[in-house]
């Protein structure tokens, strides 16, 4: 039974953890000059789409700087080991994931630490501790704190609340959207105008009404089961048209601002390639993005759906699908759905994103409706899942109502 409170309660439990995490945001490090870091921090184009995809306030140094970053990370890798089911990993149990989870995590936030404290470690003002300066050490222990401290309300949050983690990014998303617009790659500012206010209206709808239609479309595979022999008993098995959900847009724009750092001090012929591909404001460096969000989609997609598991949890089962034997024709019968619905998905994702940037070209300010589009689409597929457990936890709760 469920309980008719079950959904109230939710609800109170995912706005305390969204108060906490935000209220987490304004404990500012104490031995930082806060205005000299803000600079640092402003000038860093990285850090600041590490922040606003991992939910984190990065214009100040802060307790929870580091946002759900380490979080979302560890999760993407544990779920891509676990897309190649091993069998020794099926052995493992859920207590033991836990633990490697929880140190995977610890992990990544101490090299995510590292990263954002180097950056500002010139706004450190020193604490000597037997005349030795620890303020650097410190800082990225307190900030490797506030990283496990946002990974434990993620998992609470996935556990009492509604929407799970993702819930966390939504305020950052909202508020970044204006100054992704102004600011875009960095490479011009967003002028506005009647005509571009009323550009940015139409395309808002149209990413609104076309992303919920892309986000909720899929394909339903009918299968069988020997425990369902009744003809009016049918099972189905859902695919996404897109499977990869938004990770396309969050990946690719970080990709393009990572590429140059990683580069900076490469040979002259490495620096001048990388930076002609991921030139937003050249035809090859479109081409880049548009083939960039096709790889990440079905890369995504891929460890999302996990095919092999698909096929094999099939054949332990006893089902099947229609005139397909199970197995490896079961997983190739899925990776054919899913290959084909993947590239309808990457074409309409370019169609979305593709044209301001191509429109860029001769106006460089429209460039800047790229990653407002990607943020956005990230935003509604957010709030969609939110609604769609809303949805299904008040079904549950009228339900039981009227079963009584």
């Amino acid at each position: 039974m469920v309980d008719k409170k079950v959904l109230h309660k939710r609800i109170l439990w995912t706005l305390l953890l969204v108060t906490v995490y935000i209220f987490g945001q304004f404990i500012i490090i104490p031995f930082v000059k806060q205005s000299t870091a803000a600079g640092y921090l402003k000038a860093n184009t990285l850090i600041g789409i590490l922040g606003m995809y991992t939910g984190s306030q990065t214009s100040r140094p802060s307790l929870l700087m580091l946002g759900i970053g380490p979080y979302m990370t560890t999760n993407i890798m544990v779920q891509a080991v676990s897309s190649l089911d091993l069998k020794r990993l099926r052995q493992i149990s859920q207590h033991t994931w836990g633990i490697i989870t929880n140190f995977i995590s610890l992990i990544v936030a101490i090299l995510q630490a590292f990263l954002y404290v180097n950056n500002f470690k010139k706004a450190l003002l020193p604490v000597y501790v037997a005349r030795h300066n620890i303020s650097f050490n410190l800082a990225i222990i307190i900030l490797v704190t506030g990283g496990m401290i946002s990974v434990y309300l993620a998992n609470v949050i996935s556990e009492r609340g509604i929407g799970n983690s993702a819930i966390l990014m939504v305020p950052q998303l909202v508020l970044s959207l204006p100054s992704l617009l102004i600011r875009g790659w960095g490479t011009s500012h967003f002028n506005f105008s009647v005509i571009n206010i009323i550009i940015v209206i139409l395309t808002t709808l149209v990413v609104v009404f076309y992303g919920l239609a892309l986000i909720r479309a899929e394909e339903r595979v009918p299968y069988r089961e020997p425990q369902l022999m009744s003809e009016f008993a049918k099972s189905y098995f859902p695919i996404k048209l897109l499977t990869a959900g938004a990770m396309p847009f969050m990946f690719s724009t970080s990709l393009f601002m990572l590429l140059p750092m990683l580069v900076k001090n490469s040979p002259l012929k490495i620096r001048e390639f990388v930076f002609n591909i991921v030139s937003i404001n050249k035809p090859i460096g479109i081409v880049f993005y548009a083939i960039v969000i096709i790889l990440l989609n079905f890369v995504f997609g891929l460890i999302t759906l996990q095919p092999s598991v698909k096929a094999r949890n099939f054949k332990e089962n006893g089902s099947y699908f229609y005139k397909v034997v199970p197995g490896i024709q079961t997983e190739k019968f899925i990776m054919h759905k899913f290959t084909r619905l993947t590239w309808a998905s990457s074409f309409i994702l370019i169609c979305l994103s593709i044209w301001p940037l191509l429109l860029g070209l001769w106006l460089p300010q429209m460039a800047n409706l790229t990653p407002f589009i990607g943020n956005l689409f990230i935003l509604i597929m957010i709030l969609d899942m939110i609604e769609q457990e809303f949805q299904t936890l008040n079904s549950e709760k009228k339900y039981v109502i009227d079963l009584k």
